[in-house]
């Protein structure tokens, strides 16, 4: 058990470090390349700001999985980890190239397939409304309109005020430590 919460702490500590140096690194890049979100009505932020978050998050995450992978430690369903690369490189084009919403619909559609692939579909409701079992049919509908829903409301957070990875960061860290209380 104390192995368990060692490792974790690990990769935390990993997860933090190559964020803050990554972070650090790809936003003196944009800089000197003079490559900043435009500063419209609708932003929150009045100075200059690069777009180099989810691509720092994103090699962050893949330097992690490669050495929970190598070491034994991370098992990660592959049709997961090919939807999760999907919407990220999604987001990191659109933060450089401005990838329009129908393409940016269909890839996350696609993804979404991807995902159900895996075996991860909301398959009941279990009481709420009534329902129990879903058929199979509105159980595709039902898993792919939810993903999309929270791909495309995770999205609006960041286009706002760039806080996604924020917001998600709390929410994975409270329901992380519940899972860890009760198993």
């Amino acid at each position: 058990m104390i192995e368990a919460y060692l490792n974790h702490f690990l990769f935390f500590f990993l997860a933090l470090g190559l964020s803050l140096y990554l972070n650090k690194y790809l936003s003196n890049s944009f800089n000197l390349n003079k490559m900043f979100d435009p500063i419209t009505d609708r932003s929150s932020h009045i100075l200059n700001a690069t777009r180099s978050g989810g691509l720092a998050l994103f090699f962050t995450f893949c330097v992690c999985y490669g050495v929970g992978k190598a070491t034994g430690l991370i098992e990660i369903n592959l049709y997961a980890l090919i939807c999760f690369c999907l919407i990220a490189l999604i987001g990191v084009g659109d933060d450089l190239f401005n990838i329009k919403y129908r393409e940016k619909f269909f890839l996350q559609l696609f993804a979404g397939i991807v995902l159900l692939q895996s075996g991860y579909m909301i398959d009941s409701f279990h009481g709420v409304f009534g329902i129990e079992e879903l058929p199979y049919a509105v159980s595709v509908a039902v898993s792919l309109f939810v993903f999309i829903v929270v791909v495309n409301s995770l999205n609006l957070i960041d286009g706002i005020d760039g806080l996604a990875s924020l917001l998600s960061m709390k929410f994975f860290f409270v329901i992380g430590a519940i899972l860890s209380v009760s198993s």
